[in-house]
């Protein structure tokens, strides 16, 4: 089963997500993950799912992949600057396994 992604790069998204989050969760969240804290916005980056999940990343210059920071349901996310990224393969989420009824 596949699911849509949507993205937000929007600086001014990110910006109030950012501020609602605060610097010490965002310093603390860079600590465990064992990254320097970043002089400015570029590499962040919002991702939603069909699930109804926020997430937001932050790809360093020098890294390949992008690393998830936290999961911001809790947080104001606002509406403006979402794209659609695409799908992804969703392999997890295959549903419950049908139960033995002993017939055969």
């Amino acid at each position: 089963m596949s699911e849509y992604v949507f993205r937000n790069h929007s600086r001014k998204s990110l910006r109030i997500v950012l501020v609602e989050i605060g610097e010490y969760r965002l310093r603390e969240a860079f600590r465990k993950e064992f990254m320097l804290f970043p002089s400015s916005m570029n590499g962040f980056y919002m991702e939603y799912d069909m699930r109804r999940n926020f997430f937001l990343y932050f790809k360093g210059e020098d890294s390949q992949e992008p690393t998830l920071m936290m999961k911001i349901n809790a947080y104001y996310i606002p509406k403006d600057g979402w794209e659609l990224f695409g799908l992804r393969r969703n392999l997890d989420n295959r549903g419950p396994k049908p139960e033995r009824t002993g017939r055969y």
